[in-house]
């Protein structure tokens, strides 16, 4: 009886770790990469414009594009809608390996900004869209936030880039046929 009792707690505390562990588990394994840009900010009375941008961060599907210069596109006020398509672009200007210029941009789609806020001096966007990087396209997303303190202003851009939903239900469909497949075909040998 005690072993059972012990083999209940240990199993209650290895679920609730579990569960209390999941959602960052999934978080990590659902994003193929992320990515900070950062630069100046112009606020004008009818437009937010970006220069001086360049990437100061980037990983997975980013990685090698740190130091890269990038093109911000300008936002119209109050309603944060990108002026023009792509919203971020850039890439490096020699490569550090041989095989071409690691580039990439981001297109929002039509309906952003999903989220904006333009206190006059300070605003925030999040944009839904799509990321090309080196040619291949991912589902993404960005915040970008850009404030004016006095004289100075700046802007950030953090961005990811995730997997296709129909990947992801792909590879769902897979483990669950494989282990059909394995159950069926252990019951065929039995």
């Amino acid at each position: 009886m005690k072993n059972i009792v012990s083999a209940l707690v240990g199993t209650t505390a290895l679920t609730a770790g579990l569960v209390f562990a999941a959602p960052s588990m999934e978080a990590q394994a659902a994003t193929l990469g992320s990515i900070d840009i950062v630069g100046d900010a112009e606020f004008t009375p009818t437009a937010i414009n970006f220069d001086d941008a360049f990437v100061l961060s980037g990983d997975g599907v980013f990685d090698g594009l740190v130091g890269a210069s990038a093109s911000v596109a300008s936002l119209s006020r109050p309603s944060l809608t990108p002026l023009s398509s792509p919203l971020v672009s850039g890439g490096l200007l020699s490569p550090l390996v041989s095989g071409g210029l690691p580039s990439f941009s981001f297109k929002a789609i039509p309906s952003s900004p999903s989220f904006a806020l333009d206190t006059g001096n300070f605003v925030v966007g999040e944009y839904a869209g799509k990321w090309t990087v080196d040619s291949k396209t991912y589902q993404g997303s960005i915040i970008l936030t850009a404030q004016q303190i006095g004289d100075a202003s700046s802007f950030s851009i953090s961005g990811t880039a995730v997997p296709e939903p129909l990947t992801m239900l792909g590879a769902g469909l897979a483990v669950a046929l494989g282990a059909g497949f394995k159950k069926q075909a252990s019951k065929s040998k039995g």
